[in-house]
């Protein structure tokens, strides 16, 4: 099992509230995840289906 530390300047609870880490004196919250997920971007031109038309 290989676990990786990432960190984030805020953290969005269950309840959908959002804690921003220099409220708390800190730069961000770090915390260890067991898989690392690609971060999303905001260029949608990858996306094939884009633009499609549905007939």
């Amino acid at each position: 099992m290989v676990q990786t530390m990432i960190c984030r300047p805020f953290i969005t609870l269950k309840n959908g509230k959002v804690l921003y880490a220099n409220k708390y004196g800190k730069k961000s919250f770090c915390f260890y995840v067991e898989e690392v997920r690609p971060r999303k971007t905001k260029d949608s031109s990858n996306d094939e289906s884009f633009g499609e038309t549905i007939k």
